[in-house]
């Protein structure tokens, strides 16, 4: 049996929107396939103290996920995962919420959260 491999957390999106760029990233298509990741999840999540707000750093790292060269699980869930690395999102704390179940509908509808820690 052949088991697929998910790194159920990565930071690449904080990453990007802090003004890192993609050849310094920790997390890269070529590091995924090279280990074997099948699911990458990309957390949306707030960092406090930086001069941004939780809700606007979370809507510049969804924004940045375009730049990323991994594709995103936005629909429907196959019934088996592709041959390639791809990702999905995921949101961590909630604050980036706010409260407001408005927005993480706003969030789910542009992409397709799949889980909340």
């Amino acid at each position: 049996m052949q088991y697929k491999v998910c790194d159920a957390h990565c930071d690449t999106l904080s990453h990007l929107v802090s003004g890192g760029t993609l050849e310094n990233a920790t997390i890269t298509p070529e590091r995924l396939a090279a280990g074997g990741v099948s699911l990458q999840v990309f957390a949306l999540f707030a960092t406090y103290g930086r001069g941004i707000e939780p809700y606007e750093k979370a809507r510049r790292m969804l924004s940045a996920a375009g730049e990323f060269p991994v594709p995103v699980l936005t629909g429907a869930l196959p019934a088996a995962l592709p041959d390639a690395p791809t990702g999905v999102f995921s949101i961590e704390g909630g604050e980036i919420l706010q409260g407001s179940l408005e927005r993480f509908a706003e969030f789910d509808a542009a992409a397709r959260v799949r889980m909340i820690a």
